[in-house]
């Protein structure tokens, strides 16, 4: 169920990504890889156990300019942390 739970989080990113960053920033075509390979990591579970990390440095990075899309991958991060990953 958490995996689950990730996969919507994920769906919401994108779709805030969408909404709230222009495709002419220069940071849409980073957050839309971002997006990329958090879905390939929790498709295959391949490499979850990095994941938290990523995403925590996801957060410093785009805390300041994009506070919906940092708020979406805490959420991530914390349902990551529950799990115990």
């Amino acid at each position: 169920m958490p995996l689950l739970r990730i996969k919507h989080l994920i769906s919401d990113l994108k779709q805030e990504i969408s909404e709230s960053v222009p495709p002419e920033d220069q940071t849409r075509n980073r957050l839309d890889s971002i997006v990329s390979e958090m879905e390939a990591e929790v498709a295959t579970e391949s490499q979850l156990a990095v994941l938290p990390a990523k995403v925590t440095d996801w957060v410093k990075e785009y805390e300041a300019t994009h506070p919906k899309v940092t708020r979406i991958l805490n959420d991530i991060a914390t349902t990551l942390s529950n799990m115990g990953i």
